[in-house]
């Protein structure tokens, strides 16, 4: 599948999760089938331009919690989950 239809690894890893699902469902387990790594790729930075654009939409927030938020993961550079936790 990866070869012939030109899949990314992720892609193929989460059909053949599909199928370990179907084949233990039918009560034949898990496929044994070699999975391939998932590359790791670090994310990618905003240009100038995404990030004025950015900053732009977190002004026009009319709450200022909404602003500050938006404030905090672009300044701070935290992650989603990392500014939910801080409720807790």
């Amino acid at each position: 599948m990866k070869t012939v239809l030109g899949r990314a690894a992720n892609t193929v890893n989460a059909h053949l999760t599909a199928l370990d699902l179907f084949f233990t469902q039918l009560g034949l387990g898990p496929a044994i089938v070699r999975r391939d790594d998932a590359p790791k790729l670090a994310p990618r930075a905003l240009d100038a331009r995404q990030q004025k654009r950015y900053l732009r939409a977190v002004e026009r927030r009319p709450l200022a919690r909404d602003r500050a938020i938006g404030r905090l993961l672009f300044y701070s550079g935290l992650r989603i989950a990392e500014l939910v936790a801080l409720d807790n």
